[in-house]
């Protein structure tokens, strides 16, 4: 392994942040910026974090957010050009930036999908400043391969399911490796739910992680092309916890190795449930 590029650092994931009355969210997001997280992760929909993060930005150096657009399911090539300008355009307001520094799309269809109206769109806001890296979310490791062939795609947010052992495959991890000027976040599932909840507890304990959300995130932090792991936080002691599994070690190869024998008879193919 590249152990260059280990371990994969805590992105902060703003999902559950809506449930939050906007101060404590904005205290919250601050709280991680300020022991360093870089990234934020967020979204283009009406109920995001936007303003919340915009609140927490100023005096915060270096700190980048990664805006997925909402999904894209209306048919007609006009109206969709339309929404996604208007919803790009309002989250640069909404983070009081001229400029988003990285635009995801939800899906890899629509890099082709209307004509190839959606990508196109978005490239010539990217031309034009109000965009700076463009970016895909992929769900498999087929989709990640093929979004590795388009120049220019700068960023890959991938649903990661701890043990799938697909994205190991040298295919896939070897493309990726080698492409370090690709961002690579990982929304990872803490503890895959089709793997029985004690076998996961009984191997955390044998290789010394505190427990089976220590194991997975160790497991995915250990993947050395994965640049960040995105973790939801809704509280001010769940940063705490999240921050202290980052700061543990990763999983080493033997541990690795010790892992893929325990979970041999796993489906090698598996998705986040």
């Amino acid at each position: 392994m590249n152990t260059a590029r280990l371990p994969a650092e805590l992105v902060l994931g703003t999902a559950a942040l809506n449930t939050l009355a906007p101060e404590e969210a904005t205290k919250l997001i601050r709280s991680a910026l300020s022991v360093g997280v870089g990234w934020v992760d967020s979204t283009t929909a009406e109920a995001c974090a936007e303003p919340q993060i915009a609140a927490a930005l100023p005096g915060m150096k270096g700190v980048r957010v990664a805006t997925k657009i909402t999904p894209i399911d209306d048919r007609d090539t006009g109206a969709v050009r339309r929404a996604l300008i208007d919803g790009i355009y309002r989250s640069c307001a909404r983070l009081r930036s001229d400029r988003l520094d990285a635009l995801l799309l939800d899906d890899t269809r629509h890099l082709k999908s209307h004509a190839g109206v959606v990508w196109h769109t978005i490239k010539l806001l990217r031309d034009h400043g109000t965009l700076y890296d463009l970016g895909v979310c992929v769900r498999e490791p087929n989709e990640a391969l093929a979004a590795l062939s388009d120049p220019d795609i700068r960023h890959i947010q991938i649903a990661f399911a701890p043990f799938d052992r697909r994205w190991r495959a040298p295919a896939v991890a070897d493309a990726l490796t080698e492409r370090p000027w690709i961002t690579v976040h990982a929304r990872a599932a803490t503890t895959p739910s089709r793997i029985d909840a004690a076998r996961l507890a009984n191997l955390a304990r044998e290789l010394g992680r505190e427990n089976a959300i220590d194991l997975c995130l160790a497991y995915t932090r250990a993947m050395d092309w994965i640049g960040g792991v995105i973790v939801d936080v809704e509280s001010q002691a769940e940063l705490a916890l999240t921050r202290t599994l980052f700061g543990r070690p990763v999983l080493n190869r033997d541990e690795l190795a010790a892992v893929d024998k325990a979970l041999a008879d796993v489906p090698r193919i598996y998705r986040i449930a």
